[in-house]
């Protein structure tokens, strides 16, 4: 029983590091060729639930990260942004770092009593669509409409939104 159970056990530790295609085989006494097939199911089933939520990650980056669309992550609470797109760091004219350092009130060209009057609003009716005038690291205003909506990650709650530069539609 010793060398089929240390077998057992070697598998169940490689797997436990990620290799999922490792399955048991061999000639077992009835009562570890149970456990055998049992861990060989369980390796496949964990083996697919990680390559779909690696595919769902990818999907994730993909959809932030590559969308021409400059696009934030908002700690609603705090006001922080915890994550920005590539095309959010090139309209602000910061860098990533010093992008995920500033509050949503450091980009907002309006007052805080303004924008938290804005914010509240949007909280009591729901609005997720708002008008706002944001500064660019240049100091520079832009009118810009943002989309916004309520998403988790990591069982945080943060506002994922959109940014649309409509300063060109404004001043015409």
């Amino acid at each position: 029983l010793a060398r089929p159970l240390e077998d057992i056990l070697g598998k169940m530790r490689a797997v436990a590091q990620g290799n999922y295609d490792l399955r048991v085989s061999g000639d077992y006494p009835p009562e570890l060729a149970g456990i055998a097939e049992t861990f060989n199911l369980m390796a496949t089933g964990v083996g697919c639930r990680d390559k779909e939520l690696q595919e769902s990650e990818e999907r994730y980056r993909s959809l932030f990260h590559d969308n021409p669309v400059p696009a934030l992550l908002i700690e609603p609470d705090l006001g922080i942004i915890r994550g920005a797109n590539p095309a959010a760091v090139d309209f602000y004219g910061y860098t990533l770092e010093e992008l995920e350092t500033v509050t949503i009130q450091g980009v907002s060209a309006q007052s805080a009593a303004e924008l938290f009057a804005e914010l509240s609003e949007a909280k009591k009716t729901g609005n997720r669509h708002h008008s706002l005038k944001h500064r660019m690291k240049n100091g520079s205003i832009r009118d810009v409409e943002i989309y916004s909506n309520p998403i988790s990650l990591g069982g945080r709650s943060y506002h994922y939104v959109l940014i649309f530069d409509v300063t060109s539609r404004r001043v015409a």
